[in-house]
């Protein structure tokens, strides 16, 4: 079976491991802006910037495509598919299904300006 890693959560102050601390850093991952971490310029994708944009089906486009990219980038995914939709004027939902080597997961979250919940992880 592929590890999915472990990690320690300073907020949660426990450790996570398999799908949990992949789930975690994928929106830890949808949180960062891009180049945010030193040594890495490619990590992150800040998606709260992307919901200040008027919505529209190019913005919509452009948010499911950059979620996806990020998404791809942890070598813990194999395949991934994102839906975003407007929940109200100043929020969106993304819809996240994934593959891993241990099987699916599904995350959702609900995305502001200024914040990003889960909704949803599985």
């Amino acid at each position: 079976m592929v590890d999915l890693g472990t990690d320690y959560s300073l907020i949660e102050r426990r450790r996570k491991s398999g799908l949990e601390n992949l789930l975690g850093a994928l929106v830890r991952r949808l949180q960062t802006p891009r180049g945010g971490l030193f040594y890495d310029p490619a990590y992150g994708f800040d998606l709260r910037e992307m919901v200040q944009a008027p919505w529209n089906a190019q913005t919509q486009y452009e948010l499911e495509t950059f979620v996806q990219a990020a998404v791809e980038q942890d070598p813990r995914v194999a395949e991934v598919e994102v839906e975003a939709e407007q929940m109200d004027l100043n929020r969106v939902r993304v819809s996240i299904r994934g593959l891993t080597a241990q099987g699916p997961f599904a995350l959702v979250l609900a995305v502001s300006g200024v914040s990003v919940e889960v909704l949803r992880a599985t």
